[in-house]
């Protein structure tokens, strides 16, 4: 007997499809069974059937949280650019909302009421980085992770924000603004 040689056994003759495909699936070893080259195409066949179940509940995902980052604002969020200034200079937290568990301030695709649509909601004391102004309104950039947002990049010329981080626009009343020291 030669060891360490893996092969697929042979079908029998007139054998049913079912038995054909089991048997070139299995592999035999001549002499004494090695663990370690079964064990890595278990392993290879556990992560192929996880990776196309990940593939399948991504695909069952209700489309409005694939939308989250991809719906553009109604009216976008300018960052005016000047050199040798941050494209989002003002930073603020959110105040005044109340207490209560329910209580959040709006934020919406657009500044102003209808036809605008909210799009988040923000709690009393979180974070937000201010981009712009526009009467009452105040376009915003939030989320967990305010250094990631590439609100601190300098822009010579005004653009719209894309993202990475969740953005729009809240009523400037309920944030307590302040010039980013930073």
């Amino acid at each position: 007997m030669r060891r360490g040689n893996w092969t697929p056994q042979a079908p029998a003759h007139g054998a049913d499809p079912l038995s054909i495909s089991r048997v070139v699936r299995r592999l035999t070893y001549s002499g004494e069974r090695d663990s370690a080259p079964y064990q890595t195409r278990q392993r290879g066949t556990l992560m192929s059937s996880i990776a196309l179940r990940l593939g399948l509940l991504l695909m069952l995902l209700p489309p409005s949280l694939a939308e989250a980052e991809t719906t553009p604002l109604n009216v976008p969020i300018l960052m005016h650019g000047s050199i040798g200034d941050d494209a989002c200079p003002e930073k603020g937290h959110v105040i005044e909302i109340g207490a209560e568990p329910e209580s959040f301030l709006a934020v919406q695709s657009g500044p102003g009421e209808a036809p605008f649509r909210e799009i988040g909601r923000l709690h009393d004391g979180d974070m937000v980085v201010v981009c712009e102004k526009l009467g009452p309104w105040l376009g915003v950039v939030y989320g967990s992770a305010l250094l990631g947002c590439r609100t601190t990049i300098l822009t010579p010329v005004e653009q719209s924000y894309t993202g990475p981080c969740e953005h729009g626009w809240v009523l400037a009343r309920y944030i307590s603004l302040s010039k980013d020291q930073n």
